[in-house]
């Protein structure tokens, strides 16, 4: 030990409990004190709840999953991890219950029926409910969103962080949190009169006037055109078929107010320097609502003739989004509300009719329509056979409606479906009906006495 001092006549009890009084022995000492170990206990408890809470996920997983089909198996699991995020956190327990609720509103799709879009469902509602049971008392609720994306983007790398953290000793994070720090440090500029202005796009007051007088001319000469035809009677041009019309018209239609809703945010700030900008803009909002209106008409004219699809069914869904979009476009600019008003309303719309759809047996309401035909001599059995057995219930109902309607026989194995279902863990509420009609043959008779015809799908 370098420059260690001796005192001679010191008493050696002295000497002995005065090892404060050096530097280096002042620097050891922390590694034995309490409050380090107390540290590494803590660390040593967590960790083992932690592993053992991943021990029991796993068994679970394997349990619910392994060699069956995804059902209500994945909303128990998701259920399960809630609880251990509950249970191995420190959460606000005045945030549980409405978690937890919401937890469980999102998973009511994957009970209904199991597909990628409640499974969406179900991890937005997993991941927004975790992040909900962190925060504060002083945390607003709109906070949680950007809590639920933070959660989101940490996820991949947090548990590997954590766990050689545990493990190592060396200072793993401290480059990522340099970087943080720096970011933040980091000033940033505030943007000049000309940086603001060149979000403009091209657009000025001017502009803005002459573009809605041309646009409002246009739409104008379109609507007419399309109430002669669709209201009014009038022919199609020479060479136009229906199935032309409409594609013609649903889709270029449905992009066309789509850039009319863009237009009205980009042109919003100036509708208050001239008089008549803010009606020529109610107006243009207007007609391209009529627009997409339009559009669903022209669309029900081609599945009244070629039959409905998933394609049509969701492309009507879309349309009607777009316009109540536009008519809340329009009430943003009477009321003079924010674009935030309008994105957070418009998103609470989409994720609403995605919700509701979640719930709607598509196939059933296709084969339905389809079946429900003035004209049979078009009908498309094929892709009636291609929506599978969801779609018999559908096909039950219209052939009781219609008993003079005949399927071949060769076509019943597309939407037969076991009487019960081969293991619970795959139990879907969906399915649960659906089997309902197992053992059918779609015309009143058994299954078992209908004549064994080839399935037409495997020719």
């Amino acid at each position: 030990m370098t420059g260690e001092y001796i005192i001679r006549g010191l008493p050696a009890s002295l000497e002995r409990d005065g090892w404060w009084l050096s530097c280096d022995s002042a620097d050891e000492a922390p590694t034995d004190s309490p409050t380090e170990q107390r540290n590494w206990a803590d660390l040593s408890r967590k960790g083992s709840s932690g592993l053992l809470a991943l021990v029991v996920l796993v068994a679970l997983a394997d349990w619910l999953f392994w060699g069956y089909a995804p059902g209500i198996s994945v909303a128990l699991f998701s259920w399960a991890l809630f609880g251990a995020a509950a249970l191995l956190s420190t959460p606000n327990m005045r945030h549980i219950k409405p978690a937890l609720l919401f937890l469980l509103l999102t998973s009511l799709p994957v009970i209904e029926h199991y597909q990628a879009l409640s499974m969406g469902f179900q991890l937005l509602g997993l991941i927004t409910a975790v992040a909900w049971l962190q925060l504060s008392s002083k945390d607003h609720l709109a906070t949680l969103p950007a809590a639920a994306m933070q959660l989101l983007r940490a996820l991949p790398l947090s548990a590997l962080r954590a766990f050689l953290k545990a493990l190592l000793p060396s200072p793993i994070d401290t480059g990522a949190k340099d970087t943080q720090k720096s970011k933040k440090s980091t000033p940033t500029k505030a943007a000049k009169p000309e940086e603001r202005r060149s979000f403009s796009f091209g657009l000025n007051a001017g502009s803005v006037l002459r573009a809605l007088v041309m646009f409002n001319l246009i739409l104008a000469v379109q609507s007419v055109m399309d109430l002669s035809i669709l209201i009014g009677g009038a022919a199609l041009p020479e060479g136009m078929s229906l199935a032309t019309y409409a594609h013609r018209g649903a889709y270029p239609l449905l992009a066309t107010a789509m850039l009319a809703g863009g237009f009205a945010l980009a042109a919003r700030p100036y509708l208050g320097s001239h008089a008549s900008l803010k009606p020529l803009m109610m107006l243009w909002l207007g007609q391209n609502a009529l627009l997409g209106l339009s559009s669903v008409l022209r669309l029900d004219l081609y599945v009244a003739s070629f039959g409905l699809t998933y394609l049509r069914l969701y492309a009507m869904i879309w349309i009607g989004l777009v316009v109540v979009g536009l008519m809340l476009t329009a009430w943003q600019i009477l009321k003079v509300r924010s674009n935030r008003w309008l994105l957070l309303r418009c998103a609470g719309l989409g994720l609403g009719t995605l919700y509701i759809c979640a719930f709607v047996n598509f196939a059933s309401v296709i084969a339905t329509q389809n079946l429900s035909m003035k004209s049979t001599q078009m009908l498309d059995l094929y892709y009636l056979c291609t929506l599978g057995p969801n779609a018999s219930g559908g096909i039950h109902t219209a052939l009781q409606a219609n008993p003079d309607l005949k399927i071949p026989s060769g076509y019943h194995s597309c939407w037969e479906i076991s009487a019960e279902q081969d293991n619970w863990r795959e139990w879907g509420f969906r399915s649960w009906r659906v089997s309902s009609y197992a053992g059918l043959n779609f015309d009143g008779a058994s299954a078992d006495k209908a004549k064994s015809d080839e399935n037409p799908i495997g020719r």
